[in-house]
């Protein structure tokens, strides 16, 4: 445990050799693994491992399965990450941000609805969450209510506005709706 504390007080390579050497005493220790997985992000497949190992260990940790999910969605396998992104919401259902990336996955496998009251869910518990507004938008595009895709897009805006994306966001949304 003092090794995971002190790679949690560090950076860089002297955090990652002491999060090594937790690991090297005590193999089963979840927090070891998941302080490793967030050092090693530029890794995938090393990330995805100590993802893998923290869930095992740990098996009531959102966190892990909702890593898990993110790196399903970005090695292309919608499927498990939808699965994954379940998991993590059922695990803590009051966590906007496994409801948002649940969200996302819904949306990419076509399923606007449920991606929509994920939207929901997650803006109920976080409505500061810009990233939710623009995730409710596109549902409801996807969902052929491209009208009523600009009202959360303009809320997003409200909430980044030096955010280049919100806007691009917007510009499509009006757009879709045929106002530009």
């Amino acid at each position: 445990q003092d090794w995971c504390n002190l790679g949690a007080a560090l950076d860089g390579a002297d955090a990652a050799a002491a999060f090594r050497r937790a690991l090297a005493l005590a193999p089963a220790a979840a927090e070891g693994w998941k302080g490793l997985a967030r050092l090693t992000e530029r890794d995938a497949a090393q990330t995805r491992t100590a993802w893998i190992r923290t869930a095992r260990l740990a098996p009531k940790d959102p966190e892990a399965w909702l890593e898990m999910a993110a790196a399903a969605m970005a090695a292309g396998d919608p499927a498990e990450a939808e699965r994954l992104g379940l998991l993590a919401v059922a695990l803590a259902p009051g966590w906007a941000a496994a409801l948002l990336l649940l969200g996302v996955v819904q949306g990419n496998r076509g399923r606007p609805a449920l991606a929509a009251t994920a939207a929901q869910r997650a803006l109920r518990l976080e409505p500061v969450l810009a990233a939710a507004w623009i995730n409710l938008a596109n549902a409801r595009h996807g969902q052929g209510r491209s009208g009523e895709a600009e009202a959360p897009v303009r809320r997003a805006v409200a909430l980044t506005p030096g955010e280049p994306g919100a806007w691009s966001h917007r510009a499509q949304a009006l757009f879709q709706a045929g106002r530009l």
